[in-house]
């Protein structure tokens, strides 16, 4: 059964977190969220964690708690997030940041966000859909670019204006990213039918497609690492993410369905394809799962049709 507590005693402020979570590692959850607690208010929305009554009281005791809904079911990310988006929406809030279970803030994190959104908004004058921190490996502290697909090759960190703090950005991951939340009545919500992987890639793409603008900045970092742990170079370098037999299923499907669409970059897609072609080369080679690799890779692509 689907549980909810709510908070509605005090007027919300402007800008209010959404954390969704899934058999999170406690202490790094509760560390995420201590520290939205100190920035703005927090929705989380829990996929049917196993230790959800580990991490409940403690979250629901916090002051800006306004919302933990548990859900029955995992039925994903995307999903999740749309929970949390209505309820920011029906409450009045302006602006909403997105957050992975896993991730990790620096000082000010808040406050230098907002302010560089703002600061972009005035100097560009344009509609900005998503603002997007810079995203930092934290096993190696290598910064993450901001990409752009107008070309093929070489269209990283393409700063905007004078000073080198604000970047084009084709898209933004979803960890970290703050959104504006009136202008999602043009754009839609989250893609659903994908679950998990490419759910970022795909709004990001539909936004800008739509005349909207989605910027990366330095101004503020986020400690995050994108995909599972592994040895393989082509991973730690950056070329390929890796993920369990049961997530290339969902990364498979998603990005061909994303091949097919219109409003997804011919440079991403070019980029794309060639990356996906290596890492299932490395995976049926090279790796001792091949099998359930394979097959996963196999059933995702019959099921590229079935995304609504």
């Amino acid at each position: 059964m689907t549980t909810q507590f709510e908070n509605r005693s005090k007027k919300p402020g402007s800008c209010c977190s959404i954390v969704v979570t899934f058999n999170p590692n406690i202490e790094t959850l509760l560390n995420l969220v201590r520290r939205i607690d100190e920035g703005t208010d927090l929705v989380l929305i829990d996929n049917n964690s196993a230790n959800l009554n580990e991490f409940r009281l403690s979250v629901e005791s916090l002051p800006r708690c306004k919302l933990f809904f548990c859900r029955e079911t995992n039925l994903g990310l995307a999903s999740a997030l749309n929970i949390g988006i209505k309820w920011c929406i029906e409450c009045g809030y302006k602006f909403t940041f997105l957050f992975d279970q896993d991730s990790r803030l620096e000082e000010l994190f808040f406050d230098n966000m907002v302010e560089a959104y703002l600061e972009i908004e005035r100097e560009q004058e344009q509609k900005i859909a998503a603002l997007g921190p810079r995203i930092i490996n934290p096993k190696n502290f290598k910064r993450t670019r901001f990409k752009s697909f107008d070309r093929v090759f070489g269209a990283n960190d393409q700063s905007i204006g004078k000073q080198n703090t604000y970047f084009h950005a084709d898209f933004i991951i979803t960890s970290g990213s703050l959104l504006r939340l009136e202008y999602l009545s043009d754009i839609g919500l989250m893609k659903e039918s994908y679950f998990i992987d490419n759910v970022d890639l795909e709004w990001c793409f539909r936004a800008r497609k739509l005349g909207f603008k989605v910027i990366g900045t330095d101004s503020a970092h986020l400690l995050h690492a994108i995909g599972e742990k592994t040895n393989s170079f082509l991973v730690s370098s950056g070329i390929i993410f890796h993920h369990t037999p049961d997530r290339i299923y969902y990364s498979s499907r998603n990005r061909v369905h994303l091949w097919l669409v219109d409003y997804a970059p011919v440079g991403w897609k070019v980029r794309d394809i060639f990356r996906f072609v290596l890492k299932t080369v490395f995976l049926l080679v090279f790796s001792r799962e091949r099998i359930a690799y394979g097959r996963n890779i196999l059933k995702g692509l019959r099921a590229v049709k079935e995304i609504k």
